[in-house]
């Protein structure tokens, strides 16, 4: 997939993975399960790298979790913040 080989070519990429130890829980993470530029297994590393983080996955939903799926997303994001 070209949009993937330029993504992780770019200098301008950051590894979130190595910011998580500074930042304090609750941490979720919200990850499309059809994401084609970024694998799951990204944010299954983000998760293991911050023992609190709770990872949810989103079936049907590709990169862009928030346009895939706004509905699930924004149910997430309204329940974490209570």
């Amino acid at each position: 997939d070209p949009a993937r080989r330029a993504y992780l070519a770019s200098p301008e990429r950051t590894d979130v993975a190595d910011d998580l130890p500074r930042l304090t829980p609750p941490i979720t993470i919200i990850w499309g399960e059809r994401d084609a530029l970024i694998p799951i297994a990204a944010a299954e590393r983000i998760r293991a790298a911050h023992p609190a983080a709770e990872l949810i996955t989103l079936p049907g939903a590709g990169h862009v979790t928030q346009a895939d799926a706004p509905r699930e997303v924004a149910a997430i994001i309204r329940a974490r913040l209570g």
